[in-house]
């Protein structure tokens, strides 16, 4: 572990914080005969005497099993709690990667070629108590069958360490203390495609039977990195800053039909059109979430989708995808959609909510021009939210903060 002091000015007072980073490693042994892989957590637990890690407690959930530690281990039915010794500390399990979202169709996935999974069922989400000023230095490591020659993450790839079916990354994570290998990653016998879009590195994977049929089927990987050519520009105006990358995997059956997002990536099955005939696109849906990170709070779910659903309609608008008279014809079919929604306020938005919700932000859209005399706009509102959890009275505060007096749009909303 290593000291690193921080000085901070508070009226006029230097006071020093002394913040410790400590080593963390992840290893993840991806088995495909099991369904399921096998992680290590390995901790440099030791600094002047001192525990970086104290405890470290998470749910028993379903697809985890078979944990072993070192220092104190508790197992109950409902939490793990760990208490990590001093010295090199380590916590393993196994995780299951194979899980139905509906009957028949999988949002995790692995067989003897591939596997498609979130970071997210690797590790449960923790809660962690730690020396005050400690964060992690964190690395991943992935050790593949003999026959798979690649794994993608959005992380980045760890250059200094070259083993063959071994890959490694580093998990940079400013949001965390305590990291996590979250996000979309797909594995095996994969084909890729790259480019930057401004600062932002975009691969787009899928498994490599899919690569190249002739009938067009399988997942569309350069159909994908053109569309996202023409709309990034767009996108960049209203995040605050553009992020490093941004994964996009997709398989076919038996994967979940529809598509979903996780930190700064996002999956999408391959049947689904990049572009549907109502001109809203699943894809465009999913990168917002995927590259904003918005939630909406307990109740008000709908300002995450709504968003979501506003910006995949005006990003293909905006970028020069369709013409004035298809964008009424989109809100129309968002309109006649919602037309028997009654409230937006629910924990969980529906698809009506959603297109109702996504009809609000482009009222409230035009709202904020006007109070600004074209000087703001929505794009404003979503760079203060980027990375928040928000709820109906943030959202009115944001609003008010830009166009200068509070929104009428949004004040009849219960």
């Amino acid at each position: 572990m290593k000291s690193v002091f921080r000085c901070v000015a508070f009226f006029a007072v230097f006071s020093c914080i002394n913040a410790y980073a400590y080593k963390m490693e992840y290893r993840i042994e991806l088995v495909p005969e099991k369904h399921m892989a096998r992680v290590k957590l390995i901790i440099n637990n030791t600094e002047d005497g001192e525990k970086a890690v104290r405890k470290i407690s998470f749910s028993n959930k379903k697809n985890h099993s078979n944990y072993n530690a070192n220092g104190r281990l508790d197992v109950g039915d409902e939490r793990v709690t760990w208490q990590p010794p001093e010295g090199i500390a380590w916590l393993s399990l196994e995780a299951v990667l194979l899980h139905e979202r509906d009957p028949g169709e999988y949002d995790s996935f692995i067989n003897n070629d591939w596997a498609l999974f979130r970071g997210d069922d690797l590790f449960p989400p923790s809660k962690v108590l730690s020396r005050k000023g400690a964060s992690a230095e964190t690395t991943l490591h992935f050790s593949l069958p003999k026959s798979w020659p690649y794994i993608n993450t959005v992380w980045e790839r760890d250059k200094t360490v070259v083993q063959h079916n071994s890959m490694n990354f580093i998990i940079n994570n400013p949001e965390r203390d305590f990291d996590r290998p979250v996000g979309w990653m797909i594995a095996g016998k994969i084909a890729t495609r790259r480019d930057y879009l401004g600062e932002t590195r975009v691969s787009v994977s899928g498994p490599e039977r899919d690569s190249f049929e002739e009938d067009g089927a399988g997942f569309k990987r350069m159909e994908i990195l053109t569309l996202l050519h023409f709309v990034w520009p767009e996108v960049a105006k209203f995040l605050p800053e553009q992020p490093r990358a941004v994964l996009i995997v997709g398989a076919g059956d038996p994967m979940w039909r529809g598509g979903l997002s996780g930190p700064y990536s996002l999956f999408m099955h391959e049947d689904r059109p990049l572009i549907s005939e109502n001109a809203t696109s699943t894809l465009l849906h999913e990168l917002f979430h995927s590259v904003t990170r918005i939630r909406g709070r307990e109740n008000d779910d709908w300002i995450a989708e709504g968003l979501a659903e506003y910006y995949a309609v005006m990003l293909l608008y905006r970028a020069g995808g369709m013409a004035d008279e298809r964008l009424q014809l989109a809100f129309g079919d968002l309109a006649e959609r919602s037309k028997k929604v009654k409230t937006l306020r629910q924990r969980h938005s529906t698809g009506a909510t959603t297109a109702k919700a996504a009809l609000v932000f482009r009222d409230l859209d035009r709202e904020i021009k006007d109070k600004s005399v074209g000087k703001h706009s929505l794009d404003d509102v979503v760079k203060t939210l980027v990375l928040k959890k928000v709820s109906l009275d943030q959202l009115k505060k944001a609003v008010q903060s830009i166009a200068g007096l509070p929104s009428k749009t949004l004040e009849d909303i219960k």
